[in-house]
């Protein structure tokens, strides 16, 4: 890890972490590795240059752990409601494979190449919110089963085109989705008004 410092503190940071064979209570990870390189960390959004990949193997989370089971079938049933087919069952989470690569330049804050291999998602999906036009480019393709979905949406977050054209119900909720998403992220890196 390597910083600096200016007179008003910490400007940047560079690193890298691996871990392996790791464990938090019941969860269990074989490998975990992610690098960061963070500048213009004081200041305001659209002058920060972020840049984190982490990627994650073999992750375990028991069916016993009902905060994460829960979170995914919320997330699970959107699917659904898409699709218009049934998910599958949650109980023990297996995962392969995580991997994604976290950016911000410009105000543009971006979640690219995930990747999700698991016993019950295949996903993969770019995510990017532009908190000056607030606006997002994204799309996600998700395998559950043998359902299949692709989606892309792109224009301001107030009513962004969805492709496939979907039912007006499904467009708003997949508009709020990426609207909670958009609002998440901005909580933690304030765009300029």
């Amino acid at each position: 890890i390597s910083a600096n410092f200016d007179y008003y503190g910490l400007d940047s940071l560079k690193g890298a972490f691996e871990a392996a064979n790791t464990s938090y209570g019941a969860v269990t990870l074989a490998a975990l590795r992610a690098d960061w390189k963070l500048f213009n960390m004081r200041s305001e959004t659209a002058e920060k240059n972020y840049s984190v990949r982490l990627e994650a193997e073999k992750l375990f989370i028991p069916g016993v752990e009902n905060s994460a089971r829960i979170t995914l079938t919320e997330g699970l049933e959107l699917f659904s409601s898409v699709t218009g087919r049934s998910v599958p069952r949650l109980d023990d989470i297996e995962a392969q494979k995580i991997k994604a690569d976290f950016n911000i330049k410009k105000s543009v804050i971006s979640l690219k190449n995930i990747e999700i291999n698991s016993n019950f998602l295949n996903l993969n999906a770019d995510l990017a919110f532009d908190g000056a036009a607030l606006s997002t480019e994204s799309r996600l393709e998700a395998k559950i089963g043998p359902n299949e979905i692709r989606l892309a949406a792109s224009g301001p977050l107030a009513g962004p085109q969805i492709t496939p054209e979907l039912s007006s119900t499904l467009n708003e909720k997949l508009a709020s989705a990426l609207n909670s998403l958009a609002k998440l992220l901005f909580n933690y890196f304030p765009r300029e008004k």
